[in-house]
């Protein structure tokens, strides 16, 4: 008993005991840092954006899933890259100013939203460059009094801005029309104005030039009106609220994307488009284009070789036609009918996402006929 109380208290005081507890507590340690990092990993790969994270030197500490999967799109290897030079890769700015935004980031705890040149992608990114601190050290990054080892790092994300560019740009082309009408009815009152000031004018002509000068400035007030409510809605990708867009450009961008199928098929299309068309009612984001395509799709199946599947373009009273034909094999009409606008089921996918086509359609307050022949082919009109 004595003998083991001495041997104990050797193992103690020459710290065999005290080393291996130490030695559990390390792994504990270890462990549970080995969770953390794993869990950040895990965050970093499931988030939607691409990031990487720098440190203070400009040197990668970890980059997502979804970077490097860009990355191969954008033909950039993040590293290989230090800040710097990512950030001159996908700008194009100067060495001298990349230097100089990269001291306020880490010195003045600066933010910057660039461009990015993304010539390999047709989608549209911002380079966001902001600095990652300690959460203690945050109030005083706000209050600009933290230094620069406050940092943890320097964080960069390139954000897909596609779809927001894509709304502005509905929204230009709304003010471009809108500007080209005004100046249309303005010219008409200006010369209506001009031939009220001949004396020989007869009153009945008179009357009628007053007639036109009313209803050229009711159309005026009438569309700055309607610019007031659409310039000032929120489009957001996945609305089903309406908005003008431009019928021309939407079938322009339904045939381009339907290129690959119509040489598969060995079809081409024809497109007749007035020097003029009215914007039409659609939820903004290119869903006119992807109706247009379904209904194409369609013609496209049932068209023979070699031939043409002609769209036109064309007013009618306060409606835009877009009528879509092809010479194909056709069907009975009642078939069609049932079809498109029947409960009959169907298992075709060209037929289903026409019916969600139509559908789309009378929510934004338009129809669609449809008729077929056999031997002759289909025809859908679609009215908006």
């Amino acid at each position: 008993m004595q003998q083991r109380q001495e041997q104990s208290g050797i193992r103690d005081y020459l710290g065999v005991e005290g080393h291996s507890r130490v030695l559990r507590e390390m792994r504990k340690d270890l462990a549970l840092h080995e969770f953390r990092l794993s869990s950040l990993e895990n965050v970093m790969n499931g988030m939607s954006v691409a990031a990487i994270v720098y440190d203070l030197f400009g040197d990668v500490l970890q980059v997502n899933r979804r970077m490097e999967d860009l990355a191969k799109q954008l033909d950039v290897e993040p590293y290989e890259l230090t800040a710097l030079d990512f950030m001159r890769e996908l700008t194009g700015l100067s060495a001298a100013r990349c230097r100089r935004m990269f001291r306020e980031i880490v010195l003045e705890h600066g933010r910057f939203s660039l461009p990015v040149r993304a010539e390999n992608s047709e989608r549209v990114f911002l380079l966001t460059i902001q600095p990652l601190y300690h959460r203690e050290s945050g109030h005083d990054v706000e209050a600009g009094a933290a230094h620069p080892f406050a940092l943890q790092g320097i964080l960069c994300e390139l954000v897909d801005v596609t779809e927001m560019r894509a709304h502005y740009g509905i929204k230009d082309r709304l003010i471009e029309r809108f500007l080209f009408q005004m100046r249309h009815d303005l010219q008409a009152v200006m010369a209506a104005s001009s031939l009220l000031t001949h004396r020989e004018i007869k009153d009945e002509q008179r009357a009628r030039t007053e007639t036109l000068i009313d209803r050229r400035v009711s159309h005026i007030l009438s569309m700055f009106a309607r610019m007031h409510r659409y310039i000032g809605k929120d489009l957001e990708a996945g609305t089903s609220e309406v908005y003008p867009v431009d019928p021309c450009s939407a079938v322009t961008e339904a045939v381009e994307a339907l290129a690959d199928v119509l040489q598969q098929h060995k079809v081409s299309v024809e497109v007749e488009r007035p020097p003029f068309a009215n914007l039409v009612l659609a939820e903004p984001g290119g869903m006119l284009a992807w109706v247009i395509r379904v209904a194409l799709v369609l013609l496209i199946d049932d068209a023979v070789e070699h031939s043409t599947i002609h769209v036109g373009i064309e007013h009618r009273g306060a409606q835009m036609f877009i009528r879509c034909r092809n010479r194909g094999f056709g069907l009975p009409d009642e078939r069609m009918q049932a079809y498109l606008f029947g409960e009959l089921p169907v298992d075709s996918k060209s037929y289903k996402d026409m019916r969600e086509a139509i559908l789309r359609i009378r929510e934004w307050g338009g129809d669609v006929q449809a008729h077929a022949q056999v031997g002759e082919g289909m025809q859908i009109d679609l009215m908006l």
